[in-house]
């Protein structure tokens, strides 16, 4: 009887769940406003229902790094996941990440934003591991507590 008072506690801590946060944002080189690539917190942030943050920079080759378009947003299956493709006329760069604020910087390269949010220069993706994880985790250890209190009042 004393579990059903406490149920509705446990699953209302359980349900609480964040999304990953990433930078939203996007510009082309004939815009005169250059948020997106100067300063993201400004030009958007948002919680997102995906698994990546991505930010997708095209710079012309000539003139050398004049940048043509940025875009950042959230995916859950990005096109092209870190890697630098190269033709005639332009260089462009694909980044994806799964850590809050991840896509922020110039979008060239994962070691460049401003506040090195996304810890090292490599990603590591592992299989089966997304934004759920730290949900996973916070519902096992409930489910750990709401059992220990369970046993807990069999001995009152």
């Amino acid at each position: 009887m004393k579990i059903l008072i406490i149920l509705p506690f446990l699953l209302a801590y359980c349900a609480k769940v964040e999304g990953l946060r990433c930078y939203t944002c996007s510009m082309t080189d004939e815009e005169t406003d250059r948020t997106c690539l100067t300063d993201p917190d400004s030009a958007g942030i948002r919680d997102c229902d995906r698994k990546y943050c991505i930010s997708v920079r095209m710079d012309y080759l000539d003139p050398k790094d004049t940048i043509q378009s940025l875009l950042r947003s959230c995916v859950d299956n990005p096109t092209l996941i870190n890697v630098v493709i190269e033709d005639d006329t332009y260089r462009n760069y694909y980044r994806a990440c799964q850590t809050d604020l991840c896509n922020g910087g110039i979008g060239k390269d994962l070691s460049d934003t401003n506040d090195n949010r996304n810890g090292a220069a490599i990603t590591l993706l592992v299989p089966g591991i997304g934004t759920d994880a730290a949900h996973s985790i916070v519902v096992s250890l409930t489910l750990i507590l709401a059992l220990q209190i369970v046993l807990f009042l069999r001995h009152v």
